[in-house]
């Protein structure tokens, strides 16, 4: 089973984001566990950019579904993406 992390947004104008794919469940509860993944406890730069722009947002993780989980060597494959949802 894969995962991934969508930032949410309290301004229901803004649409939800995925911003990380293809990870296992603990990395996944483990990202929504840092302090950088929430507007109200964030101090970084990006963060902070994400804020100014779109308001307070949260991170959390769904189910990903129809997505090969692996890159074919057994290993997990995680891809980010920034706060307007661009491939990085």
């Amino acid at each position: 089973m894969s995962y991934k992390i969508v930032r949410m947004f309290f301004n229901d104008d803004v649409p939800t984001k995925t911003v990380k794919i293809g990870m296992s469940l603990e990395k996944a509860q483990s990202h929504c566990r840092d302090k950088e993944t929430s507007s109200s406890t964030c101090s970084g730069i990006t963060g902070g950019e994400c804020t100014d722009k779109y308001g307070q947002w949260f991170d959390g993780y769904e189910e990903e579904t129809g997505r090969i989980l692996n890159d074919g060597l057994g290993e997990m494959t995680e891809e980010l993406y920034d706060c307007e949802g661009e491939l990085i």
